[in-house]
Order: structure tokens, then C-alpha cells, then sequence
């Protein structure tokens, strides 16, 4: 459904015809049969909505979103993919604000307000309090983390925005809900945050806890416990690239 929602889209704002090619078997009519019923049914509520699947701007910059003051009152997550420093610092305060829990990936330079998300995303006390949220809000694309890719792609919030300035879905999982083409750091400043509780009370525990855990266990030498305190031997704002054979 992302894709065909896409294409239309993609015509338009760069001409082109549209060919869509449906594995129909011949003849078109015939008695009714289960074929294509498990394919309806993940579709959802969707069949009842006058919504497109993913809805997407036709311009070069997307538009301040007219319903983001319903959308910010309500349960929300913040996904963080590749962003500058200036940027992640931004998202963070943002989703702060809101009272979003933050899954920073390892791109996003948001300084990780809940750390370890790739340990603690395997709890399943920490999955079924995210699926409680109501929106997913992603900024920036490019998601390296096996757990976070593995949570964005299986869940199912009402509504899953992806804001990034590169052209495309980005979004291997085909979420319901809207492709915006911008900055960060223009989009933040089209939706301001308001303030409000936070909502998520079991996830900051367990992000502590997977804290605690990784530095109670980054002394021994190996790998994994030079990545963890390598910061230490980094001046501020160094650059330091990390690779394995």
C-alpha cells in the first residue's frame, strides 16, 4: 500500500506515467475464495478510512502538519536515526518535553536519554509498554541498530511519521502514516513540544538498570568493553571511527 501511495506521488511531482502490475489470475471473476484474505486483514481499520496508507508531500519541503497540536497530547515515541550533533541535541530536549520516550540509534547523537536501547528493547516488559504509544514520530533514517530495526518493524502504533530531508519511503516496513520531507531541525521548529508528563514509567528503569549492567561489565579487555569506555580517552567533540574485519 506504501508503494502504491508512492508512486502517484512521485509522478507527480517529477512526470511519468505509472504502471502498476497486479498477479491477478485470469479470468478477473469467479467464486470468492480465502486467496488475499490474510493480506486484507493487515491492513486494519485502514478499509473503514478516507485516508491514503502514507500519505506524503508532493512539494520539496513538507508543510507544517495542521493536526500535530491532537497528535503531541498523546502517547508518543521518538525514534532518532543519522543526525548532526545540533540536531540530536534538539530531538532530545524536544521529546523531553513532550514526555516521549527517546530510542536513540547509534547515528543520532542524541546523547542516549535512555542508554543501552539495543539491550533493553529485548524486554518484553519494555515492547508492550511501546505498544501502548498511539504515534511514532522518526527523525532521521538510516536505523543500524538489530533491535531498534527489529521493534520499528513490527510495531503497529496508529500513526508512524518519518521525517527526513532525503527523498523515498524510507521505511522498510511500510508503516501506515506519513512520509515528510524535511530537516530536523526545520521540522522541530514547525512542531514545537508541549510540555507534559512522561507516559512510559517501566522503560527509563530498565534503560538505568542495562546502564549499570554495561558498566559493571566494560572493564575487561574485549571489543565491546573498549567501545564502551573509549569516551575516555577521546577529547571533547573528537571524531572516532569504529570497524571489525
Amino acid at each position: 500500500m506504501a508503494g502504491l501511495n508512492h508512486r502517484p506521488g512521485a509522478g507527480a511531482l517529477h512526470a511519468g506515467g505509472v504502471h502498476i502490475n497486479c498477479p491477478f489470475a485470469e479470468p478477473l471473476y469467479g467464486d470468492m475464495d480465502e486467496t488475499g484474505v490474510e493480506w486484507q486483514q493487515q491492513l486494519g481499520n485502514w478499509w473503514q478510512s478516507d485516508k491514503p496508507w502514507l500519505r506524503q508531500a508532493l512539494q520539496l519541503e513538507s508543510e507544517k502538519q495542521r493536526d500535530w497540536f491532537f497528535w503531541r497530547q498523546k502517547r508518543g515515541v521518538v525514534v532518532a536515526g543519522r543526525m548532526s550533533a545540533a540536531e540530536g541535541k534538539k530531538v532530545a530536549e524536544w521529546a523531553q518535553t513532550l514526555g516521549w520516550p527517546l530510542i536513540g540509534d547509534v547515528l543520532s547523537q542524541t546523547g542516549q536519554p535512555l542508554p543501552c536501547a539495543d539491550l533493553w528493547l529485548g524486554n518484553g516488559k519494555a515492547v508492550s509498554e511501546l505498544a501502548q504509544a498511539q504515534i511514532v514520530v522518526q527523525l532521521g533514517s538510516s536505523l543500524t541498530g538489530k533491535r531498534v530495526l527489529q521493534w520499528q518493524a513490527t510495531c503497529e502504533p496508529d500513526e508512524y511519521w518519518l521525517v527526513d530531508n532525503l527523498p523515498g519511503r524510507l521505511d522498510p516496513a511500510q508503516h501506515r502514516g506519513r512520509r515528510l520531507l524535511s530537516s530536523v531541525e526545520r521540522w522541530l521548529e514547525l512542531h514545537p513540544a508541549e510540555k507534559r508528563q512522561p507516559w512510559a514509567t517501566v522503560i527509563p528503569q530498565l534503560a538505568g538498570q542495562a546502564w549499570q549492567a554495561a558498566v559493571a561489565s566494560n572493564e575487561p579487555f574485549g571489543e565491546a568493553q573498549l567501545a564502551q569506555r573509549i569516551r575516555r580517552y577521546l577529547r571533547s567533540r573528537a571524531n572516532c571511527l569504529l570497524a571489525t574485519a
